[in-house]
C-alpha cells in the first residue's frame, strides 16, 4: 500500500433463500444509501454459491466502515429480514494490502 494511504473495508456475509431477490434488494435501495455515506470509495457483492451472499464495502474513513456495517444491519430489518436465513455477519477493519491492476490506477 503507498504510503499515506488510507482505508477501510466492512465485509458481510449473509445466508439467503432467495440470491437473486436479495440482490435486486441491494442493488435497488442499499447501494444507493451506502454509496451516500461520507468517504465511500466501492461495493462489491458477490455471490458465493449455495445461499451465501457476500459483500465489501471500501471507505477512506474507520466509521465510514463501521458505519456502512451499522446500516446493512438496519437495512436487513427493514427491507430483507424474510430472506437472511443464517446468521448476519460483519467485520470492518483497515485495509492492510491492496493492489490495483496498472490501467486503473492512472
Amino acid at each position: 500500500m503507498e504510503k499515506g494511504v488510507f482505508m477501510y473495508a466492512a465485509i458481510r456475509r449473509y445466508e439467503t433463500n432467495s440470491p437473486a431477490e436479495l440482490t435486486r434488494l441491494i442493488n435497488e435501495s442499499f447501494v444507493p444509501r451506502i454509496s451516500e455515506i461520507k468517504g465511500f470509495e466501492a461495493y462489491y457483492c458477490i455471490d458465493a454459491g449455495e445461499g451465501m451472499i457476500a459483500s465489501t464495502s471500501v471507505f477512506d474513513s474507520e466509521e465510514g466502515a463501521g458505519l456502512s456495517n451499522l446500516m446493512a444491519e438496519d437495512w436487513i430489518a427493514q427491507n430483507a429480514a424474510k430472506l437472511i436465513t443464517g446468521q448476519f455477519r460483519t467485520v470492518a477493519g483497515n485495509v492492510i494490502a491492496h493492489q490495483v491492476a496498472a490501467h486503473q490506477a492512472a
